[in-house]
């Protein structure tokens, strides 16, 4: 576009030619300028009016020039991400003027006080996407966050949207908030205590509470380690909420959810990203538990840690859980009468354990009897050879290329030689042994010979075998 200026000395030009060589030239310079030549006027040697002059150099007030960061896409992408970029360091450094100095004013952006106490070791924005609509100031930018803590073995990863608007000054930010669950600097104030191999970060918490949950980790990390082994970070995030609202909103779940959990440990990564594991306490439900409870559940947690590397979504739930479930109890007093006194209850009320607990019997109504079940297959499991070969069937079950089933019983049947059937009835067996009550086996009679007696199902006693407890 050709400011108001140009067309001005354009015009000078176009007159001092005319009136030197008349109208021979007019038409060229008419093409020059873009009049269709058709349209163009006829030129007398009398000194013309603005009504006669091409329509292209009438002076006309023009909008101003935008620059490339706003009209060319590769030039906007780069100031983008530059901005982005010295906004990430800002986060890190913790620089508040240089973060207001990105904004437009009353910008509607995150509190990074929090972020930046918890010190960091990386932040970062990558830019997956920009648009904008009819005006091209405007924009909006989705970016893929990462940040990496001290004692993360791989960054937390979330999405975020921006709106940019561009001024005299560049781009700035006028908007930022996450998609999907909040960051833990959003949800309220920050703190944090760091142990030999533990961090445990607080919402709106006291320094007394955070210390006794370190206390904890750290005494149950090398419980983890013995029985998994070495192969794990061997460090621990644990995050300790204030309120259940505040773990709804780390977790996107409902209040109901979280009823009867005490702790979640979650992947904190964005849909289709890798992310850092982080432990979080369901807080008021901890507080309600006797401190031998409290170290069970940060232990069952802590085992899931350890095994993320380990598993893959060929893992079974049971599995997952059942271990966790094993290693928490290990060494703690609680006998296998009161840990699974759920499932007992289900056996003599009853409840069919016709096949092993399901995803869906992890988030139904029936949940503790799905976690003790499943810790008494993991007995089960152990045999005589105790953690070291439940630890191995797990490996085993995580390593194969079929479906949970089809790991699960070529792992059982490396180790004892029988089918996942077999195993299913011999851990049905040790549900009702656990719980006092025979295994009723019912089987159809052959059908009577005339005049004998009815054809009434006929009940056996049938206790099936089962290895020794672990």
């Amino acid at each position: 576009m050709r400011s108001t200026r140009a067309i001005w000395i354009l015009s000078a030009a176009l007159l001092t030619v005319t009136a030197l060589i008349g109208a021979g030239l007019s038409l060229a310079f008419t093409r020059f300028i873009g009049v269709p030549v058709a349209s163009a006027p006829t030129m007398s040697s009398a000194t013309p009016t603005h009504s006669q002059l091409p329509a292209a150099v009438v002076p006309a007030t023009s909008a101003p020039t935008l620059p490339d960061e706003v009209t060319d896409p590769t030039v906007r992408r780069d100031a983008v991400e530059r901005l982005l970029r010295d906004r990430a360091d800002a986060v890190i450094l913790g620089s508040q003027t240089t973060l207001a100095g990105q904004q437009v004013p009353q910008a509607a952006v995150p509190d990074f006080v929090g972020i930046h106490s918890l010190s960091p070791v990386s932040f970062d924005y990558a830019v997956t996407s920009i648009s904008s609509d009819s005006d091209p100031t405007q924009a909006t930018v989705s970016a893929l966050v990462s940040y990496r803590l001290p004692m993360d073995s791989s960054a937390a990863t979330f999405r975020e949207d921006l709106a940019l608007q561009h001024s005299d000054t560049g781009w700035r930010i006028a908007a930022e908030h996450c998609i999907g669950p909040k960051p833990m600097w959003e949800l309220g104030s920050v703190s944090q205590v760091v142990g030999k191999r533990a961090t445990v970060i607080g919402i709106d918490q006291t320094a007394t509470t955070l210390r006794r949950y370190l206390a904890i980790t750290d005494a149950v990390i090398p419980d983890v380690t013995r029985a998994w082994g070495a192969g794990w970070s061997q460090h621990v995030v644990i995050v300790v909420p204030r309120t259940v609202k505040q773990l709804q909103s780390a977790l996107s779940r409902t209040a109901e959810s979280l009823e009867d959990i005490a702790a979640v440990t979650s992947t904190q990564a964005a849909t289709g990203e890798s992310g850092a594991v982080r432990v979080w306490l369901n807080t008021p439900t901890m507080q309600g538990l006797s401190s031998v409870g409290r170290e069970i559940v940060v232990r069952h947690e802590v085992v899931h840690v350890a095994t993320d590397s380990g598993s893959t979504d060929a893992t079974p739930l049971w599995l997952e859980e059942g271990l966790a479930e094993y290693v928490g109890y290990e060494n703690t007093g609680v006998g296998r009468a009161v840990a699974v006194g759920g499932a007992i209850d289900a056996v003599r009320d009853g409840h069919e354990f016709s096949h092993l607990p399901t995803e869906d019997d992890f988030a139904g109504s029936d949940l503790s009897v799905a976690y003790e079940s499943a810790l008494v297959a993991c007995d089960e499991l152990a045999g005589d050879g105790g953690i070291a070969r439940l630890v191995k069937i797990y490996k085993l079950t995580a390593q194969g290329a079929g479906s949970s089933d089809e790991n699960m019983s070529a792992a059982i049947h490396h180790v004892y030689g029988i089918n996942l059937d077999d195993f299913v009835r011999r851990w049905d067996a040790r549900l009702h042994r656990l719980a006092g009550v025979p295994l009723v086996v019912v089987s159809a009679s052959p059908s009577p010979t005339p005049g004998g007696p009815s054809a009434e199902p006929t009940t056996h006693l049938s206790p099936m075998p089962t290895r020794s407890a672990a």
